[in-house]
């Protein structure tokens, strides 16, 4: 059956995208520690800490696009080809809507931050009060997190709306 098939896809995609963005979380999070206490040149240390910074960005998107895959394979549960087009067009919306409010509050949030980690003056010279300022970059975080829900959702309603069209014929649902 079709629909069990492309839920079943969807959810399994979902699952390995979210794993590998949980992989790469984690070791985004251990790049940044690992420069918690930095006995070397700042400059150095800086861009490790933003390079740990970026890893931990994309795999927060990345943990995020899985949920909202799998997020969009339930919604071949339903047994109704109608209700399964709306909520679909619904979930691509919100998608959009995630998408490009989390795109715009990433580019946001990373001004403060490169702010004081590219200035070759140094706005915060010493690199523990650096770190202070800088290590939980929890906008940032929210919105890697915010952009990946949105992408999940909108690449799975798009997905199941094809998949969908396709079996059903060039009228879709309301061929039923």
């Amino acid at each position: 059956d079709v629909t069990r098939k492309a839920a079943r896809a969807t959810g399994i995609t979902g699952g390995v995208i979210a794993a590998a963005g949980v992989g790469l979380l984690a070791g985004g999070l251990g790049m940044t520690g690992a420069v918690k206490t930095c006995d070397q040149d700042v400059d150095l240390c800086r861009r490790r800490f933003a390079l740990g910074l970026a890893v931990r960005s994309v795999g927060i998107s990345l943990l995020d696009a899985g949920v909202g895959l799998g997020m969009s394979a339930l919604v071949w549960n339903s047994s109704d080809p109608r209700r399964r087009m709306i909520a679909w067009s619904a979930l691509a919306a919100v998608g959009g809507v995630g998408f490009i409010v989390g795109e715009v509050l990433l580019v946001r949030s990373a001004i403060p931050f490169n702010r004081g980690n590219t200035d070759p003056s140094g706005t915060l010279a010493d690199w523990r009060d650096h770190w202070d300022q800088h290590h939980r970059a929890t906008p940032a975080g929210f919105a890697a997190s915010l952009r990946g829900l949105g992408v999940g959702l909108l690449a799975g309603a798009v997905t199941g709306l094809v998949v969908q069209r396709r079996f059903l014929g060039p009228r879709g649902a309301r061929a039923l």
